[in-house]
This record gives structure tokens, sequence and C-alpha cells, in this order.
């Protein structure tokens, strides 16, 4: 009896707390796409040819109907090549490049109608948000079959006469996420 007690007890211990802020407290994935433009996007099958998956994870807590806080981390892969160029005079440019991106946010979220994951005749809840955000990166291109990582290179001007006062970009930057999207309730 003993043993069924505290077996019991230490079950209660890990159950109750997510049972009571079950409600409050969810988390997700997401998959998607991602793609660079810009000087060495050529449109056309390049546009497919450089498309990347995506992903990422998030956790969320909900203060009340109103007003959430959303953690989150996403991953996606940049890419660019003068190979895909429909003119002669880009091709023979030869540049290229592909990066990893790594984002974590922190971000506010303000449900418009208020979310109630349990009411099923309002499946849908639209919210808006805005956050705070750093992204990582490092900008790689393929040279005589290896990948240089850019950056120590100068690529932005660094050191060339005079520039020689110019600092190398930085392979991390903060980013303020907004925007609006929706929920669907699934309950």
């Amino acid at each position: 009896m003993k043993e069924i007690i505290s077996k019991g007890f230490i079950l209660a211990i890990f159950v109750l707390p997510t049972m009571a802020i079950g409600q409050y407290v969810d988390a997700g994935i997401g998959f998607g796409t991602s793609w660079y433009r810009g000087e060495l996007y050529h449109g056309g099958d390049a546009f497919f040819k450089q498309m990347n998956a995506s992903a990422g994870i998030f956790g969320r807590y909900n203060f009340n109907e109103l007003v959430a806080a959303r953690l989150s981390y996403s991953y996606g892969k940049l890419e660019g090549d003068d190979a895909f160029a429909e003119d002669e005079q880009n091709r023979s440019r030869n540049l290229s490049f592909r990066s990893n991106v790594h984002e974590v946010s922190l971000r506010a979220e303000i449900n418009v109608p208020g979310f109630d994951p349990y009411n099923y005749r309002k499946p849908i809840s639209p919210y808006i948000f805005a956050g705070v955000g750093m992204f990582f990166y490092n900008p790689e291109t393929l040279y005589q079959g290896e990948w240089i990582e850019l950056q120590p290179l100068g690529t932005e001007g660094q050191g060339i006469s005079g520039y020689e006062d110019r600092e190398s970009y930085k392979t991390s930057q903060i980013s303020f996420p907004v925007g609006s999207w929706h929920q669907v309730c699934t309950n």
C-alpha cells in the first residue's frame, strides 16, 4: 500500500502540472521552403533549383485569451548561383553562395477575437505578432571543388585601397519579426 501511494504521489507531481497548464501552454513544429532573391537570383527554373526545405519549432504560453508569448527556432538554407543566369555576362561572372540560416526569436502575440481552443463554431483565430530575434549565417562559395567561407575574405570591400577601416560583416544579426497569421483550433 505504501508503495502504491508513493508511486501515485510521484505520478501526480509530473502529471498534474501538465494537466493544469495544458490550456495555457502549447508547442508545435512547422515545415516550409526557403529561397534567395537578389543579385544571384535569375528566375525561371533557377527558382525551383535553389529552393530548399525549412523547418522550425516553437513553444507558446497563453497568458489569457488575448495575449501569448512565443519562443521559436527556425532553420532554412539560402543559395544563389550565376550558373542559372540566362545572359552570358552573368554566367561568366561565375558567382555563387550558400548559407544555412538559424533564427531564435521571442515574440508577443495578440489574438484579435480572443483565442478559445474549445470553441468549435469559431475554429480559426487570427492574431498579430511582434518580437525580437537573432539569426546566424555564414555564407560560403564553391571554389575549385571546396567550400570556402566568404566573410573572412572581405567580399564587402574590406581591406582594399580606400576602405582599410571598413569592418567585416557580422555572421549574426538582430531580427524583428512582425506580421499576422491565424491558428486553427483542432481540439
